[in-house]
């Protein structure tokens, strides 16, 4: 069996680079037809302007400024959401992270293999946060969903270990 300092290592490097490796919104834009509106656009852009440099708390700043935004499309609201999730998690802000990946689960505007991927990172992310109920009733989701990761297994099964299941 794998150490538990070695896994969650392990864990958490894999987590964050799945949750920073999902497509940009711009490429999300382009492939499936949709549009964003400048006012949203715009700082949301700058956003992955700055999280290519590393500044993750100010490009946050920025999808906040789009966040204000009055009256935004449902697919607005999912490259929001999508993107404050990304940023999120490169800045180790889990639970920002997995409460957004969520509420762009819940938008329910995304490929199902994007959808895995996401339940995958949020997984991920409870564990990383030491919430195990939460990162075992998503690896859970993950393989009612059609999921085959064989990692995915282990975070179930340590994630029950660590509450004594």
């Amino acid at each position: 069996m794998i150490e538990f300092r070695t896994f969650r290592a392990l864990f958490a490097s894999a987590a964050l680079a799945l949750a920073c490796c999902l497509p940009s919104p711009a490429a999300l834009a382009q492939a499936a037809g949709n549009t964003v509106r400048p006012e949203v656009g715009k700082p949301i852009k700058a956003a992955e302007s700055l999280y290519k440099s590393k500044k993750h708390r100010e490009a946050l700043a920025r999808v906040a400024e789009a966040e204000t935004v009055a009256n935004k499309t449902p697919y607005e609201s999912y490259i929001v959401l999508r993107t404050k999730a990304s940023i999120a998690a490169a800045a180790g802000d889990n639970e920002t992270a997995a409460k957004s990946f969520e509420a762009a689960l819940a938008l329910g505007r995304s490929a199902p293999a994007d959808q895995l991927k996401m339940i995958q990172a949020i997984a991920g992310l409870h564990y990383n946060a030491r919430d195990y109920a939460k990162s075992a009733q998503c690896a859970g989701r993950y393989f009612k969903e059609g999921g085959t990761d064989p990692g995915m297994r282990t975070v179930l099964v340590q994630s029950y270990f660590l509450l004594n299941d």
